[in-house]
């Protein structure tokens, strides 16, 4: 079994039990439960600083729900946080919001699919763009374009439809493993999908059909040797 799938089974039982963020949660204060729903919105790799909260709040708060048109442009967002028990206040917060992400080289129409030089990576605050996913430049790699995107602009996630593991028609490696013995072959993939997903590959001298799980970007495991 490759490394990476080895890893990832020993990793989903912890990863599948874990509540939701918001429910794992003990009361807080505002500014812990604001700073995490933005992480929540924006992603993983935000840092978030808290500046003002008005009026001051007086928790402790077991949530924070942000404006869902919020645009993170160093003015005060509209936030209401909720109690265990009462009434949710109505806070108003400025706060700013830095992630690696992604800007554009050049401008990127619309359908145009995303390769070497239309994107450059960054890792600075976010001005003028909704409170949504970032993404980095090796997770749009790849991708189609769904809007256009002026040069200079910020790339969040929900603007490309991001490539998946596997496409249709991609070279990929196929792994055949029976105890100790691993053997490996370059084939072509009739279907597509995201990492788990079961896939046929063929081989283009034979036509021979076979179906696999993928394990990795361009990786694929038979199922059951066949």
């Amino acid at each position: 079994m490759p490394l990476l799938l080895a890893v990832a089974l020993l990793l989903w039982p912890v990863v599948a039990n874990q509540p939701p963020l918001a429910q794992s949660m003990s009361l807080q204060s505002a500014e812990t439960v604001i700073r995490a729903a933005v992480v929540a919105r924006v992603g993983a790799r935000a840092e978030v600083t808290v500046r003002t909260i008005d009026p001051a709040p007086s928790g402790p708060f077991k949530e924070a729900r942000p404006d869902p048109a919020a645009i993170l442009n160093g003015k005060p967002i509209r936030f209401t946080l909720i109690r265990e028990s009462g009434l949710p206040m109505v806070a108003y917060v400025t706060l700013t919001v830095a992630a690696e992400h992604a800007l554009a080289a050049r401008a990127i129409e619309r359908n145009h699919a995303i390769g070497d030089g239309d994107l450059m990576p960054i890792t600075a605050e976010l001005m003028g763009v909704p409170m949504r996913p970032t993404a980095t430049v090796a997770m749009l790699k790849g991708g189609r374009a769904l809007r256009p995107i002026p040069a200079g602009g910020v790339v969040l996630a929900s603007f490309v439809a991001t490539r998946r593991a596997i496409e249709p028609g991609d070279k990929v490696t196929v792994l055949a493993i029976s105890g100790d013995i691993e053997v490996s072959a370059t084939l072509v993939a009739a279907d597509g999908g995201p990492i788990g997903a079961t896939i046929r590959v063929v081989n283009p001298d034979t036509k021979r059909l076979l179906k696999g799980r993928i394990v990795g970007d361009g990786l694929v495991e038979v199922i059951n040797g066949r």
